[in-house]
């Protein structure tokens, strides 16, 4: 984008006359949700990603990828139908989640890896059957989720307002696959 286009959509959003969603194309998720996800336009930007920045996304795309791959699994094989039910759910968020970092990290020149890494709760949550499949999977989402929010509230204070949004978006999901994950567990062990 050339100085002159950057400076008048700088011009638009500043003057109030368009927002800043405007530039970002709606997306359903496939979960027929009736809230709209938004992936950025690949618009080429002026700053650079920080080094902060560029962690975070790519931090952020093991973490997406790496619940994908544990949900996924857990649809297949979930003995319990909430756990599935739910398993599915972070599969989708995670999969528009993956969507938009790839998305966003290509409109700011950044090219994220694709590598599948050797994942031991991976390993040792498809060794598992039944009860013990369902509370496992569960459980490491938990840990997963709180070791993981502080990288994404550091992120949702970024000078960039893609990354800044993203991971503020991101943050109220993972709130909620949290809670939702906590409730799940206390209702396997009840039920043991």
């Amino acid at each position: 984008v050339s100085a002159i286009a950057t400076f008048a959509i700088v011009s638009l959003l500043t003057s109030g006359e368009v927002r800043a969603e405007s530039f970002y194309t709606t997306v359903y998720s496939e979960t027929n949700s009736s809230q709209p996800e938004f992936l950025p336009i690949a618009l080429a930007t002026t700053v650079p990603l920080s080094h902060a920045d560029r962690h975070f996304m790519e931090k952020a795309l093991q973490v997406v990828r790496d619940e994908m791959r544990l949900s996924h699994l857990a649809v297949d094989r979930a003995s319990n139908e909430h756990v599935r039910e739910f398993a599915n759910r972070v599969f989708a968020a995670q999969t528009q989640a993956e969507k938009t970092l790839t998305v966003m990290a290509a409109s700011k020149g950044l090219t994220l890896r694709n590598d599948v890494r050797s994942d031991r709760y991976f390993t040792a949550l498809n060794e598992k059957e039944g009860q013990d499949f369902d509370l496992y999977f569960v459980a490491h989402l938990i840990d997963v989720e709180e070791d993981t929010i502080t990288l994404f509230e550091k992120s949702s204070q970024s000078d960039d307002p893609d990354v800044a949004a993203f991971a503020t978006r991101t943050l109220n999901s993972m709130d909620a696959h949290l809670r939702e994950s906590k409730e799940l567990e206390r209702e396997l062990r009840e039920n043991r």
